[in-house]
């Protein structure tokens, strides 16, 4: 249904799609999705026994039902003919879709991409051996000569100019000339050349060709030669030249095409499906300066169509570009609606030394590329110095990095296949790169306030100690603690517990252990280089959240083979965000991700070394509350805590648990909602009383943020103010 309502129009009853198929089946014409035509494809006439060239073609129709590009067909239908070929030539020959083995296959396609490229035809044929289909439906890697993805040289700023001025010349001296056999042609039929004068025979000649897209030629000659008449006529010129007066050559369409590249980056395929303008924002004035071209670029999927703005400012914009070659290409396609085959390609030509059927656009096949070559060469012999690589290719890469801006793609394109992929860019820009990493070190330095004291191993603790408490600046009795491991965090050792550069003095640190590296309490020796290396790279190159990854469990990473004879690594554990229960409370032990971490596999040997090397069961052993019990046991884990910040904090019973925020209560003010509990009391850096929701759960006094998770239990039972003694006790001995 349309926009406004209206329903559209159905097929007549009696309708039934044309099939593909000839009825001998070995001749194919398809229909792209937007009705066009995408050729006749014939395969009468290729060697081999009739039964097996119909299971194959049989297949490329299957195959070619999504395509909607006429140079697809042609490559595939050239490939299967060559397959054909070369079927009937071995020995013994292929007479049967059943001989086709892996061997066969291998030896026939090789590295020639355009031949593996076949093998999602050939394993849709039957017959095929079941062998021989898996081989063919499993992905393969490119060949050597493929592979991989070197880096790109664009032409520089003047080379890229000389080559835009030279097709630019090009392009003007076809317009002209164009333009003056027209003005000649016109007048002839105008009536204002009369007969006898000089320009009426050439008048003659130039109204034949325009009507028929022909010079006249005698009827009966078996070389269909041209008649003397319109040789006087036209000078004894040549037929390539005479055809030239109204129409573009080749080597014009080729040195069209550059051009439009060189302005605008468009891609060789975009430009062999453009059609002219058919509107201008400002068709109000008589010679617009605005055109508006519609590009295809099928390699986007649903961004393929979009159309780029074109504004003409004279000389050397890319607006009086387009409007040159319109110019150019004008008299063909009136012509060619002259004799009902109407074009609305923009590169439209002459592409024979004769004949109204060479008379046409470039959009099937490698016309257009060997135009481009053609002018190239004509360029060269004509004394212009171009650069040794002139093709559309690097005519695009060349025009995308110096526009610097994305161009018929997207951003992350340009900056990834375009600008980091080409020397030139990379040069250029090396010194910037130079200096912003110099900053980034230098931001580093400043930033980073922890300390570390790289030589202190643990082998001798008493050395170790003293090295620390002299690199560190730190006492002797703390210096050994830190060797000990009793003042770890996630990722270093915290010297001071309660005077942290991020919370208030004489209150506990309350803030995420990633701040360790911004803190001067922070001390990092050689033993925790590894594990706090392993957290980042772990947490980074997995995308888990910090603490995702210290409570990974032994056992948490698996190698998963599947089919496709591949492996994938996945981790397993606990996620803790979002995680609530019934009553809408945050479940602070987490619970089992539903969908594993695909992770790469340095990740995973990095998982296996650390559980090798550890007997616990946590991975990344930290003085956070830690998980017990085996990850997949179906009863909720219980904690295993213990305190390394002060050993006065030890023991003062199992922790609670914990919640991330005060729960919210219910506003008698206003029916149906909730407010949120009263602000948290001036201890709550260190210990929190939230309010139970049910009077049959424990509740506890937990401190719910910070590297330091201390809380105890207190049982419904008659401890509330036991409880309280405890935390208070415990703020009197901060104090």
């Amino acid at each position: 249904m349309s926009g406004r309502g209206r329903r559209a129009a159905l097929p007549p009853t009696d309708y039934r799609k044309a099939p593909v198929l000839d009825a001998d089946g070995l001749v194919i014409r398809p229909v792209s999705g937007a009705g066009k035509p995408l050729g006749v494809w014939d395969f009468r006439g290729s060697p081999g026994p009739v039964d097996f060239r119909r299971a194959l073609v049989a297949a490329l129709a299957a195959q070619g039902r999504g395509w909607g590009s006429q140079d697809t067909y042609l490559t595939n239908a050239s490939t299967l003919k060559l397959l054909f070929k070369d079927a009937a030539a071995a020995e013994p020959p292929v007479a049967e879709t059943g001989q086709i083995t892996v061997e066969w296959w291998k030896q026939w396609s090789g590295d020639i991409h355009v031949r593996r490229v076949l093998a999602a035809v050939v394993r849709r044929a039957p017959g095929v051996p079941e062998a021989t289909r898996v081989f063919l439906e499993t992905p393969r890697r490119r060949p050597p000569a493929r592979r991989g993805r070197p880096r790109k040289q664009a032409h520089t700023r003047e080379e890229l100019r000389r080559v835009r001025d030279a097709a630019a010349a090009t392009v003007r001296a076809g317009r002209l000339r164009i333009a003056a056999n027209t003005a000649v042609l016109q007048r002839w039929r105008a009536g204002a050349i009369e007969r006898g004068d000089s320009d009426w025979p050439l008048g003659e000649v130039l109204d034949v060709l325009a009507r028929t897209g022909d010079l006249p030629r005698h009827p009966n000659s078996a070389t269909r030669a041209v008649t003397a008449y319109a040789e006087r006529a036209l000078g004894f010129e040549g037929n390539a030249a005479s055809l030239s007066r109204l129409f573009p050559t080749p080597a014009e369409i080729g040195a069209a095409a550059v051009l439009l590249i060189a302005h605008e980056a468009w891609n060789q395929s975009v430009l062999k499906k453009m059609d002219v303008p058919t509107w201008w924002p400002n068709a109000d004035r008589e010679d617009p300066a605005v055109h508006q071209v519609d590009t295809d670029k099928p390699r986007r999927g649903r961004r393929r169509h979009a159309s780029n703005t074109l504004v003409d400012v004279g000389e050397g914009s890319s607006g009086r570009a387009l409007r040159h070659v319109l110019e150019l290409t004008a008299q063909a396609r009136t012509t060619l609606e002259a004799l009902d085959r109407p074009a609305t390609k923009l590169l439209v030509g002459h592409r024979g030394l004769g004949g109204a059927e060479n008379l046409r656009d470039h959009e099937v096949g490698k016309a257009l590329e060997g135009a481009i070559r053609s002018w190239q060469q004509q360029a060269r012999d004509g004394g212009v110095d171009l650069p040794a690589r002139v093709h559309a290719q690097a005519l695009r890469h060349s025009a995308q990095a110096h526009h610097g801006r994305a161009r018929n793609n997207t951003q992350d394109t340009h900056e990834r296949d375009y600008q980091l992929k080409d020397e030139n860019v990379r040069a250029a820009s090396r010194g910037a790169v130079e200096l912003g990493l110099a900053q980034a070190l230098a931001s580093a330095r400043q930033t980073v306030a922890m300390r570390l004291v790289e030589e202190a191993d643990g082998d001798d603790e008493e050395v170790s100690a003293e090295l620390v408490a002299k690199e560190a600046g730190v006492d002797l009795e703390v210096a050994r603690r830190i060797v000990a491991g009793r003042l770890h965090t996630p990722v270093a050792s915290c010297s001071d517990f309660l005077n942290s550069d991020h919370s208030a003095a004489g209150t506990p640190c309350a803030v995420s252990f990633l701040l360790c590296f911004a803190c001067r309490n922070a001390v990092a020796t050689g033993r925790d280089l590894p594990r706090t290396a392993a957290l980042i790279c772990c947490a980074y190159l997995s995308g888990m959240r910090p603490e995702e990854v210290l409570a990974l469990r032994r056992g948490c990473c698996t190698c998963v083979e599947r089919d496709d004879d591949t492996v994938r690594f996945e981790i397993r554990g606990l996620h803790f965000k979002g995680v609530l229960d019934e009553d809408g409370n945050t479940i602070g032990e987490g619970e089992v991700r539903a969908d594993p971490w695909i992770v790469l596999e340095p990740i995973a040997r990095h998982r296996r070394r650390r559980r090798a090397r550890r007997r616990r069961a946590v991975v990344h052993p930290h003085p956070l509350p830690v998980r017990q019990g085996h990850l997949h046991a179906p009863h909720r884990p219980v904690f295993r805590h213990r305190c390394r910040a002060d050993p006065r904090l030890h023991g003062l019973g199992q922790p609670a648990r914990r919640r991330s925020r005060p729960p919210a209560r219910a506003d008698p003010g206003r029916p149906g909602r909730r407010r949120r509990a009263a602000p948290l009391p001036p201890y709550h850096r260190l210990v929190h009383l939230p309010p139970a929701r049910r009077p049959d759960r424990p509740r506890g006094a937990v401190r719910p943020r910070g590297h330091r998770h201390v809380g105890v239990v207190r049982r419904p039972s008659g401890i509330a103010s036991d409880g309280r003694e405890v935390a208070g006790r415990l703020l009197t001995e901060r104090a």
